[in-house]
């Protein structure tokens, strides 16, 4: 991903994870996933954490929802720029990770979407007057200009109050990428598998008071073509 050619959206975290077929130095730039496992992920680019699975299993005890990327001190966050079958190509060290060796013996290597969840999503599309420009004239008649014959689409993510550094490094990567407003990007709506092109940022707020805990409202626009 670069500046002015911005990538698809974030999709949520916590999706697809695959276990990585051998061990590799810090310079590689492709690994190769266990066989028939490359199909688990999204057309590229996306992020990937990349971490020792066996050394670190914990899970919450009462929710199941597993901390071993986030515990793994050598995890590394990778940006996927191509993929061909089970194999990746990767941009290593990214969102402010180190390029490490994944190659110790015996150890099981595992890479996982790395992506914000929101804790809301929302999709609606403002009134028809919205899209519709009404003019009054002196002798009381009016008449009506359509700017589109049908309203924008607007997405509203929010992301609060727990999102780490990394994810939200992820989404302000993105809105970088995106120069803010300037640059159209596709949307994945993964509750129901549609995907939207074109769409913009619309408005965007952040809160990172605390480094561990960070916020941020993200609204989306896609407008009529």
């Amino acid at each position: 991903m670069s500046f002015g050619a911005p990538g698809a959206y974030p999709i949520p975290g916590g999706g697809a994870e695959a276990a990585v077929s051998t061990g590799y130095s810090s310079a590689a730039t492709s690994i190769v996933l266990s066989s028939g496992q490359g199909a688990r992920f999204p057309s590229t680019p996306f992020y990937l954490t990349w971490y020792n699975f066996t050394d670190f299993p914990f899970t919450f005890p009462q929710s199941g929802k597993s901390l071993q990327r986030t515990l793994d001190p050598n995890r590394e966050v990778v940006l996927v720029s191509s993929r061909s079958v089970d194999t990746l190509t990767i941009v290593r060290g990214q969102l402010g990770t180190t390029a490490t060796a994944k190659n110790i013996g015996s150890k099981t290597y595992k890479v996982r979407i790395s992506g914000p969840r929101w804790n809301k999503m929302h999709i609606y599309q403002p009134e028809y007057d919205d899209v519709t420009d009404e003019h009054v004239y002196e002798d009381g008649g009016n008449s009506f200009v359509l700017r589109n014959d049908s309203a924008p689409i607007v997405f509203l993510c929010e992301y609060q109050p727990n999102l780490s550094a990394v994810n939200a490094g992820i989404l302000d990567a993105h809105r970088a990428e995106a120069f803010g407003k300037a640059f159209g990007f596709d949307f994945l709506d993964p509750r129901t598998g549609t995907t939207y092109t074109n769409v913009h940022y619309l408005e965007w707020s952040e809160d990172h008071a605390r480094t561990w805990r960070q916020s941020r409202i993200v609204k989306l626009i896609k407008r009529p073509a």
